[in-house]
């Protein structure tokens, strides 16, 4: 039932925009990675003791190591979400979209749960498997660990619905979120932390822009079950399960 035809791939006006759309959060979302990556880097040197400039910068690089490998299961878990809500939400199942982003942001958040507490306990642990000899490395590494896995559990929300948002076409909505966690909140937690509280604040910074992204992914995500539920009601889908595909059958939604 599917057919190759070269003149349906030339490349569009409206292909390429929709491309654009689509990969505009995540595009925003990287070049902050990297621009967030950099101002940490350069407020560790900046606010650490003269002595300690190695072992901050150190310490910070390998906390970012650790936090991005325990991200990057929920970040699968997120995108393994994005097609199940692209292909219901296509076919107006919506019932299966607002089940599938409930399902999961509760599982992410507890698999967070479980990772941010294990971190937590065994962070001055942790940090020594990659630098045991160096103890100004190890405290703050953990410190800053610690302030990392006491949020941790507040990203599966934010992760989840930027996902979704990204997914319904909401394309400013997504960019915003996906922007805020490491640019929009992180880079002025960066300049307004250290300067309060020196090396504690840059150790801080990143969990206060977590926090403050969870802060905003509530409303947002009060608002993307509300509009899932008046698009249920205008379709008149229900959550029912589907019939079978009987042999021979030509119908692809059957």
């Amino acid at each position: 039932c599917v057919h190759i035809s070269l003149r349906q791939g030339v490349p569009t006006g409206a292909l390429l925009r929709e491309i654009a759309r689509c990969g505009t959060p995540s595009l925003c979302r990287q070049i902050l990675l990297a621009l967030g990556a950099i101002f940490l880097n350069y407020t560790a040197i900046r606010y650490a003791a003269p002595d300690l400039k190695d072992s901050a910068l150190a310490a910070f690089s390998v906390v970012s190591r650790i936090m991005m490998f325990a991200f990057s299961i929920v970040l699968g878990l997120c995108q393994g979400f994005q097609p199940v809500c692209g292909f219901n939400y296509g076919a107006c199942r919506f019932d299966r979209v607002r089940q599938a982003y409930l399902f999961t942001s509760v599982l992410s958040t507890l698999l967070l749960v479980v990772i941010g507490t294990v971190g937590y306990i065994w962070a001055p642990t942790i940090i020594s498997w990659f630098r045991g000899e160096d103890p100004a490395l190890i405290a703050i590494g953990t410190r800053t660990l610690r302030w990392q896995c006491a949020v941790f559990p507040l990203v599966g929300l934010s992760t989840a619905t930027n996902m979704i948002l990204q997914n319904l076409g909401y394309t400013a909505s997504a960019s915003l979120l996906g922007s805020a966690r490491q640019g929009l909140f992180l880079l002025p937690a960066l300049w307004l932390l250290p300067q309060m509280y020196g090396l504690s604040g840059v150790e801080a910074a990143q969990a206060a822009a977590d926090a403050v992204t969870f802060i905003v992914s509530v409303p947002t995500a009060f608002w993307v079950i509300r509009h899932l539920r008046q698009q249920e009601r205008r379709s008149g889908n229900v959550s029912v399960p589907q019939a079978p595909i009987h042999q021979g059958s030509t119908n692809l939604y059957e």
